[in-house]
């Protein structure tokens, strides 16, 4: 219940407060796209859009093994709070019957597998922190590539307009990507309380 209150309660309030950014964000990516096209031609951002639609399905296999390992943690940390509960309830026991050092060690037990699923949660999130990073940056590389291959050139009106709108895009791109992973959590910590209740 602690868990749940302090944890999953928290997770469901700040994703409910940052959805209104998902129809913003596609919005400005949608708007940009069309200046993108606009300023690049086509083939451009056509090129550009197709590493974004590459990186989906690795994006879309780490959310999941994201989204699983978070469900375990949080498994992890149920398993540790409830022992940490029976020890505080019978510390009087515990004492009289010298039996520190076996709790101790059961409590250490838990903890490492805990620590073990935050490691797993934690290097998943730094995954799909790279491609939200890497992918708007690729974004624009292969896009004003594209452009340079196609007209020979690529003067400074066009890559500085287009970096600008590159610009404006990269928090679109970033921040929807993070929207969504928190939603996920957000989805594990509404089914945990929903099976609690």
């Amino acid at each position: 219940i602690v868990n749940l209150a302090a944890v999953d309660a928290r997770r469901i309030s700040d994703v409910a407060s940052f959805l209104y950014l998902i129809p913003s964000a596609c919005f400005k990516i949608l708007i940009g796209c069309l200046f993108l096209i606009r300023v690049l031609g086509w083939q451009s951002a056509l090129a550009g859009l197709s590493i974004s639609v590459l990186i989906a399905p690795i994006n879309i296999a780490v959310t999941k093994r994201y989204t699983s390992a978070q469900d375990k943690l949080m498994k992890h940390r149920d398993q540790k709070m409830a022992i940490v509960t029976e020890v505080l309830q019978g510390i009087r026991q515990v004492k009289f019957s010298a039996l520190e050092g076996q709790w101790q060690k059961k409590i250490g037990l838990v903890r490492e597998s805990e620590l073990g699923a935050l490691w797993t949660s934690f290097f998943y999130d730094v995954f799909l922190m790279a491609i939200w990073i890497l992918g708007p940056i690729a974004f624009s590389c292969v896009s004003l590539t594209v452009y340079a291959l196609i007209h020979g050139e690529l003067s400074a009106s066009v890559a500085f307009t287009a970096m600008s709108v590159f610009g404006s895009l990269e928090m679109a791109l970033a921040i929807l990507p993070e929207i969504i992973t928190n939603l996920l959590e957000a989805i594990v910590s509404a089914d945990r309380i929903d099976e609690y209740m």
